[in-house]
């Protein structure tokens, strides 16, 4: 009988154990997620980081024709769903509608509403940052253009988190049998 009560009691303990654990296995996995999509866009972006800062280092306020032929190779990635290149200024040097360019950063937000706070985290930090955009399949990517401790640009991109689930996929069917 004892035995049989020392079970019962341990039941209640053993499920709220089991609720813990897997609500903090997805939270580990949503920040692994993340870190995976911010590492994945710093790979699509170093290539092209010295012909953007070289750019900016030479003019704010117009884009050369390099760093548009950068811009333009990054913005027909496939993994690539939205682009934003701004100068340290905060006024738009690239985005998809041209008529766009040359809005401040104040402007630009009051008519193109940003999914995350990435471009302003990203700016103090003087570091990449990802965030997940609620509700959608993506992850706001900011990279800010960093020469001698000065932020030049920001890089904002938005990678769709379909091409990561597509990875995962295709590494789980590649792995051989245990």
């Amino acid at each position: 009988m004892k035995q049989h009560l020392r079970r019962l009691l341990w039941l209640p303990i053993v499920a709220i154990f089991g609720i813990f654990s897997a609500t903090l296995s997805r939270r580990v996995w949503r920040r692994a997620c993340v870190a995976a999509h911010k590492n994945e866009a710093i790979s699509i972006v170093r290539p092209y980081v010295p012909v953007l800062i070289a750019g900016l280092s030479r003019s704010q306020s117009a884009i050369s024709m390099d760093e548009h032929d950068a811009i333009m190779h990054l913005a027909k990635n496939n993994r690539v769903a939205s682009l934003l290149y701004l100068n340290k200024y905060g006024e738009v040097r690239w985005f998809r509608d041209p008529s766009r360019i040359t809005y401040g950063y104040e402007q630009f937000v009051r008519e193109v509403t940003l999914p995350t706070d990435a471009i302003e985290q990203a700016t103090l930090a003087k570091l990449p940052v990802a965030r997940t955009v609620a509700g959608l399949p993506l992850y706001d990517v900011a990279i800010p253009l960093v020469q001698k401790g000065e932020v030049l640009g920001v890089l904002d991109l938005q990678i769709a988190s379909l091409g990561m689930a597509q990875i995962i996929r295709e590494a789980c069917t590649r792995m051989p049998p245990l």
